[in-house]
């Protein structure tokens, strides 16, 4: 075959982008999508497929579509519109468009550029210049009471058994260790004791007992509920002394007896 370029005719052929092919931030599901999506566009400028239509057609489930697309997103080589009573609009690109507006993973500094710390001391926040102190509306609570973001990636990272060498797996753990830290409601310990092993997701959530392991994005949505069942219910007050039942005629005598009345 001396022609190597390929046409779109007959949409016998899904090209994809040899920096896509080589990006190794990517799944290979999320690279066989790409190529899915392209063959859907056409000479359109996107596709709008149903993420149950994508699904069926890939023989994957819902949720592995999602998190494909996911991945694409974060690596820019993927825009997604919502519309309102229709399936999202997907776009390609050629080249990786990074959306500066998403969390970026947590970067790595040369060591040229990052003083070695001195755990030893503790800066004092009257040490500080003004621009420099942490501020309530920025940081909910004082920084001295709501951990750092990393203790919160990584608390997550080890509940969800992440593999945060993947862009893509970075940019989720960043979002919601992002979201929990701003809350300020939470702690990097609360995540481990109520999600690790033999913690409230296992033994109370449904799909912890069917030994699912939880989401990044399911932490957040159901961090209310494992705070709520580890509050103790309050024990039931009795009657009032000299009180009585109009429906049994039970009567309260104040030592600790009830009597018929």
């Amino acid at each position: 075959m001396t022609d190597t370029t390929f046409t779109k005719e007959g949409w016998t052929f899904a090209q994809v982008p040899i920096g896509l092919m080589l990006d190794k931030a990517l799944s290979d599901g999320a690279k066989v999508l790409f190529g899915y999506l392209a063959w859907r566009q056409g000479t359109s400028d996107n596709a709008w497929p149903s993420v149950g239509r994508m699904a069926s057609d890939m023989n994957v489930s819902n949720r592995a579509i999602q998190r494909r697309v996911r991945e694409l997103q974060d690596q820019g080589w993927l825009t997604v519109t919502e519309r309102s009573g229709h399936s999202n609009l997907y776009t390609i690109h050629a080249t990786p468009e990074r959306d500066k507006s998403v969390a970026s993973p947590v970067p790595t500094p040369d060591a040229s550029d990052t003083p070695t710390p001195d755990t030893s001391v503790t800066q004092n926040d009257s040490q500080l210049n003004d621009k420099d102190k942490p501020t309530a509306a920025t940081h909910p609570r004082a920084s001295r009471n709501n951990p750092p973001h990393q203790a919160f990636y990584s608390a997550i990272k080890t509940v969800c058994y992440l593999d945060d060498s993947l862009k893509s797996n970075q940019g989720r753990l960043n979002r919601t260790a992002k979201e929990i830290r701003d809350s300020g409601r939470y702690t990097p310990n609360d995540i481990l004791r109520w999600y690790g092993r033999n913690g409230w997701w296992y033994r109370k959530h449904w799909m912890g007992q069917k030994g699912n392991r939880p989401e990044p994005e399911m932490i957040p949505k159901t961090l209310g509920e494992a705070r709520a069942a580890e509050q103790p219910r309050a024990p039931a007050t009795a009657a009032p002394v000299g009180w009585s039942s109009a429906l049994t005629g039970e009567r309260n005598n104040g030592n600790g007896h009830t009597a018929s009345g």
